[in-house]
Order: C-alpha cells, then structure tokens, then sequence
C-alpha cells in the first residue's frame, strides 16, 4: 500500500464520517468525532509513520538494540553455516542493490523490502563472519532460520568432503540444543543446500548420498520442532533464478 492509496482511504473514510453525522445516525457530540477521527486515522498514520522509518533505514545496518528497542514489530531472519558456506553473498542477494555499502562484519541487522510493489519489511539478521556459539545466540532472535549447508568449502570444487559435512553435523547439532534449551521456536527453518551448480554435477550415487544426508537433518529438525514450519531446497547463489525462488518463498513468510 503506498502513500496514494493510504491517503484515497483517509479521505473516503472522512467523508463517510461526515455522512453518518449529517444524516443524524451518530450525534456529532465532540467526544464521538474525536473517537471516531482516532480509530480511522490512527492506524493509517502509524503505518505511513512505520513505512517512512523502515525506507530511512533500507539498506543500512543497524545495531540489535536498536531493532528491539524501536522496530519489534518487525520480522527477523538469521541466515547461518559455517564459514564459506555462503552466507555473506546470500545476504547480498538478498539486500539486492538496497545497500550502498560493503557489508560490514559484526554482529547487527540490514532492514530490507522483500518486495517491489509492496512494503515488505524484514531485518536481516547479520551473522556472517560469528562463530558457531555467536551465530547461535543471533538464531535465538529470529522468527525465520535460513540455515545453509554444503558439500564442499571451496566455490570450484565438485568433490564431497567429508571433513567438511562432519563441521555441518557439529553446528546443526549445537543448533539444536541451544534452541531446545531456549525453548524457542522459529515460525520458518528453512535449509538449502547451496552449490548446487557443482554438486549437481557429481555421479547419481554421490548426488543421492549428499541429498540424503541433507534431508535427514532436515527430518530431525521437523521431528524436533512440530510446531515450526521446515523446507528445504538446492541452491546455488550463481543462480538467479534460485534467489529469485529464495526471495519469494520469504515473502510468503512474512
């Protein structure tokens, strides 16, 4: 809803305000209109205030006691994975050409509009660069998980390590218990399973091993979590065509 149609809605509301005094179905007394001015306008004016705070702050990172303390009504997404898995060109993805600036490492949140016709707003929770344990701490703040997994560390390689699917068990593992323990539960998890455009390229026999390893955690994870939505999908961040499904499979989310 953009600013034209907000203020279309504001007029015709008013006016049939005035339609209903002048047709005597309310008495005019001033503490009607006040009520009736507060309850049609209020929420119009908060949105339009909302939406102009959130287009200030686009693209920008903001500390998370500043996305608690004055945006909780805002949906957060932790994108997470180990290191190299590719969380930081996901999060520039995502964030398209919103961000001006190189995306810093830190702890902190991008708010992001997910949408081109619409005001939707998400924070983009930052973990790239954190340890385990850090990322952990920032999945404890989000309602929507993007959890990533690979085959291989390297963005050439089409071989499986599988030192490096050890690492995924080690963080999923340590995912899971600090969710269990907080007691917390996402609205969404949602895993890819990134490198697709090298991955697809292994021997059928590799592919099914790799794919179902990946969907066994992902079964663990509805197992564990019955009241949390969990998909899964390949991917690739070389894909356009993938990100543009990642995008919107989030936009159906918030």
């Amino acid at each position: 809803m953009n600013r034209f149609t907000i203020t279309v809605n504001i007029v015709v509301l008013l006016i049939a305000t005035y339609w209903i005094f002048s047709e005597g179905f309310i008495e005019p007394e001033p503490y009607i209109a006040f009520f009736v001015a507060i309850t049609v306008l209020g929420p119009h004016i908060i949105y339009v205030r909302r939406t102009e705070l959130l287009q200030s702050l686009s693209g920008e990172k903001i500390p998370l006691s500043f996305l608690k303390s004055k945006l909780p009504f805002l949906k957060r997404i932790s994108i997470l994975g180990i290191g190299n898995v590719g969380k930081t060109t996901l999060v520039e993805n995502i964030c398209r050409n919103e961000n001006q600036n190189t995306l810093t490492q830190g702890s902190g949140a991008y708010i992001t509009n997910f949408s081109n016709k619409l005001n939707k707003y998400a924070a983009l929770l930052d973990a790239s660069g954190q340890s385990m344990s850090l990322q952990n701490d920032i999945a404890l703040e989000a309602n929507i998980l993007i959890i990533l997994l690979d085959h291989n560390s390297s963005s050439v390689d089409r071989k499986i390590n599988q030192a490096r699917m050890d690492k995924h068990d080690d963080f999923l593992l340590l995912l899971k218990d600090r969710l269990q323990t907080k007691e917390h539960s996402p609205s969404w998890i949602y895993f890819l399973l990134n490198k697709d455009d090298l991955w697809s390229m292994l021997s059928k026999n590799e592919r099914q091993m790799l794919t179902g390893w990946f969907e066994k955690h992902v079964s663990d994870f509805k197992s564990l979590f019955p009241r949390t939505e969990v998909s899964h999908s390949k991917h690739s961040n070389s894909k356009t065509s993938d990100c543009t499904k990642m995008i919107t499979q989030i936009l159906k989310h918030l």
